[in-house]
């Protein structure tokens, strides 16, 4: 064989072992009170941005019970979307129910994975903002 292939190949797989994806994320945080813990990584210019993506649980209305009343640490939502004081009102309330049933509405199949769950951010606030629950950003 010549050596040029030789050296060609041998570049070629050291270069695909070494090249990694690159990440916007990587953070972690407990869920408070439980131990839990979960873990958001998004791949960089993969994942639309008003997708979040969480572990997924046994339960999928778990990450986004996260996304309603604790947030996202390192995310674009960082705080609940839920104030504190209005959390147990809103648990007992009739669009807590619709979210609570129809839970995959606002998640993303597509980039999901068996893993992960992403979940349409932008959906779920909008339609709390529908149901008068949040304030619409900037009013």
């Amino acid at each position: 064989m010549d050596n040029r292939k030789i050296y060609f190949i041998l570049i070629l797989i050291i270069y695909c072992s070494c090249s990694q994806a690159k990440r916007i994320s990587s953070n972690s945080y407990g869920d408070s009170g439980t131990g839990r813990e979960t873990h958001v990584s998004v791949k960089f210019n993969q994942l639309p941005k008003e997708l979040i993506l969480l572990d997924r649980k046994d339960d999928e209305l778990d990450p986004i019970r996260t996304l309603i009343f604790q947030g996202v640490p390192g995310s674009r939502q960082e705080k609940p979307l839920i104030p504190i004081k209005d959390q147990l009102r809103f648990e007992k309330s009739d669009t807590y129910n619709y979210i609570s049933k129809n839970a995959s509405r606002f998640i993303n199949e597509e980039y999901s994975t068996f893993n992960k769950i992403a979940i349409n951010l932008h959906l779920l606030r909008q339609y709390l903002e529908k149901e008068k629950v949040i304030k619409t950003f900037g009013l």
